[in-house]
């Protein structure tokens, strides 16, 4: 009895063994005995993606699509939809299987096909399918799952509204063929609706994307070998590393995580934007890196010449030896027209201004030569009168290759970080040094550092002189405020007012007459509602004075002005904007007497004028 016994004991063992390795094999594995049906869950190996029949909402509760789902985080994100074009109505008989000529289908208790997998002629014999932790649906010959092993098909070359790590966006520059995001039509219909994010080459050089139908909304800016130049998203970070590589006629861009304690996704959503979130398996949730576009990032908005800045008091602005054609440079009014100030000559009569920290131009009529150095790249645009900027297209190991833009300059945006630099076309006339020259740049900068040194101690010195005390401040909740009602004695007892932001807005009609730049902000002129002319005088929001200190030095200009000085009528504060209000000089610029440097943006060296009289016969 004890013999049978444990015979029977090792006998059920076994048995009971071999039903569990084969439990273990069908929640892991579809085969072709095997089969997914509506109410099973197929779990990946690492319990991160589960894949099944399910409903996506309450808009439409009839309808069932087979979905892959992330497990991170208590809402389960569809990241797949197989049938999206094609859901299962009021029918719950669905099942995943393999069909006899090696196919994985979607089938209804009737038969019918409502989604299928494309394998090539020949590939007949056994097939399994199988979840991966990444969230790859793939199907492969049947016992070949090693590592490496050859894919017959994956869900990731089929991908839908979410990008993961280690999927491709993919162009083919022979075919045109693309393997793109495309947004679902609504929150509970994943059909395809009308936005795509895709990989598209312009002149050899990749970017991404976002399209509504063929309309551009938004790009990344082009690839320059490190980063897109346009975009936020892709810099450095301690998440994931962003690719673009080439092979023969493809060009792909992935994402690939660093370490482990993290996970990404991108998704399109059904109104147009891209977000991209990051999981913490610390915090074990998510958070939103970044979306686009933002205010800034919607395509070409402050049109030709015209760059837009979110941190100023209207978007858009021209590009440095432009102006506007009309008053009322905002977004809201539509398309804005920047034109030159100053008629371009050709040949030696123009040079090139070095720009930092704005995103490159938009690529559509620009040229790409790999072969070309830098300098050879600004000699060929110094031939061609119609070139009005350039670029190195590749910016690794000191940069090469050469991209030309001819006609007008579009889609441009102030970047904070990791920006990379252009050079746009100007006449001579409007610096007195070869800002662009790259061959000549060390040197330049050293004159910058000697010259911003020398012009900032000029302005502290003409402070300490050249003032009165002017008004009290009035602080709330640590905020400046402005008040017209506040006034401060002047000189011969005038009273000075404290304009609010409302009153220099309307005289320079939103700040659009510019007459003049130095190195310590733009003047611009106005005209009060009494018909007074004024000159306005916005310092520089990158200035590292606080409000405090800006008010101190107000005080003692008004204090000490002298009769052949400008006289200052006041000033304004508001958030970050310092603000002087100085008499009106017909026929000289403001700069030419408050400072006398004139210093370019982003630090390079224009001019330094010979004269810093002050005088109204002037």
């Amino acid at each position: 009895m004890v013999k049978f016994g444990s015979c029977s004991l090792l006998r059920y063992c076994f048995f009971y063994c071999t039903i569990l390795s084969h439990s273990s094999n069908a929640a892991d594995t579809i085969n072709s005995t095997t089969s997914l049906r509506d109410g099973d869950i197929f779990p990946s190996a690492g319990g991160s993606f589960e894949l099944g029949f399910f409903g996506l909402g309450d808009a439409f509760t009839n309808r069932t699509y087979l979905c892959i789902r992330s497990t991170r985080g208590q809402e389960r994100h569809v990241v797949w939809v197989a049938n999206r074009r094609r859901p299962l109505i009021s029918d719950s008989t669905g099942v995943l299987k393999f069909q006899p000529d090696g196919n994985l289908v979607v089938l209804n208790g009737t038969g019918d096909v409502f989604w299928s997998t494309v394998l090539p002629p020949n590939a007949n014999g056994d097939r399994s399918a199988q979840l991966l932790d990444t969230g790859n649906l793939v199907v492969r010959k049947a016992g070949d799952d090693t590592p490496g092993s050859t894919l017959l098909w994956q869900s990731f070359d089929e991908p839908g509204d979410t990008l993961l790590p280690t999927m491709k966006l993919l162009a083919n520059s022979r075919t045109g063929a693309s393997r793109h995001l495309t947004s679902w039509k609504s929150d509970n219909d994943p059909s395809p609706g009308s936005y795509s994010y895709k990989l598209e080459i312009y002149n050899t050089l990749p970017r991404l994307v976002l399209r509504n139908g063929s309309t551009i909304k938004f790009t990344t800016g082009l690839w320059n070998g490190i980063r897109f130049t346009g975009s936020a998203s892709t810099n450095a970070n301690d998440f994931f590393n962003s690719t673009v590589a080439s092979s023969g006629d493809e060009t792909y861009y992935t994402d690939t995580m660093i370490g482990n304690s993290s996970f990404l996704r991108v998704r399109l959503d059904p109104s147009g934007e891209v977000q991209r979130s990051v999981w913490s398996e610390e915090t074990r949730t998510w958070s939103i890196l970044w979306t686009a576009p933002a205010h800034c990032e919607q395509f070409a908005i402050c049109g030709p010449f015209g760059t837009c800045a979110t941190d100023t008091f209207r978007s858009c602005d021209c590009l440095r030896g432009f102006r506007y054609s009309w008053f009322g440079p905002t977004i809201a009014q539509g398309a804005n027209r920047c034109v030159r100030e100053t008629t371009l000559s050709c040949g030696s009569g123009d040079t090139f201004l070095r720009m930092l920290q704005v995103k490159l131009p938009e690529m559509d009529n620009a040229t790409v030569d790999m072969d070309m150095s830098l300098q050879g790249c600004r000699e060929k645009c110094a031939r061609d009168c119609s070139c009005a900027a350039f670029a190195s297209a590749d910016v690794r190991e000191g940069g090469r290759g050469c991209i030309t833009w001819s006609g007008a300059l579009m889609d441009m945006r102030n970047i904070s970080a990791n920006s990379q630099e252009f050079y746009l076309r100007v006449p001579a006339s409007d610096t007195d040094s070869v800002a662009g020259d790259p061959g000549k740049r060390s040197k330049q900068l050293a004159i910058v550092a000697s010259v911003s040194v020398t012009s900032g101690v000029f302005f502290l010195v003409l402070c300490g002189f050249c003032m009165r005390k002017l008004m009290s401040k009035s602080k709330t909740g640590g905020t400046w405020k402005n008040d017209k009602s506040k006034l401060v004695d002047g000189e011969d007892g005038t009273e000075l007012p404290l304009f609010d932001i409302e009153t220099i807005i309307s005289a320079t009609h939103n700040f659009n007459d510019k007459i003049g730049e130095g190195g310590f902000g733009v003047v611009y002129k106005g005209v009060l509602e009494s018909g007074k002319q004024i000159a306005v005088k916005r310092l520089s929001s990158t200035s590292l004075q606080g409000i405090h200190e800006f008010m101190n030095e107000v005080k003692l200009i008004a204090k000490l002005q002298h009769k052949n000085l400008i006289r200052l009528l006041g000033c304004c504060t508001h958030r970050n904007e310092k603000i002087l209000i100085f008499d009106y000089m017909q026929k000289k610029s403001l700069d030419l007497f408050i400072f006398g440097v004139e210093v370019m943006a982003r630090g390079e060296l224009l001019s330094i004028t010979r004269s810093y009289g002050g005088k109204h016969e002037l």
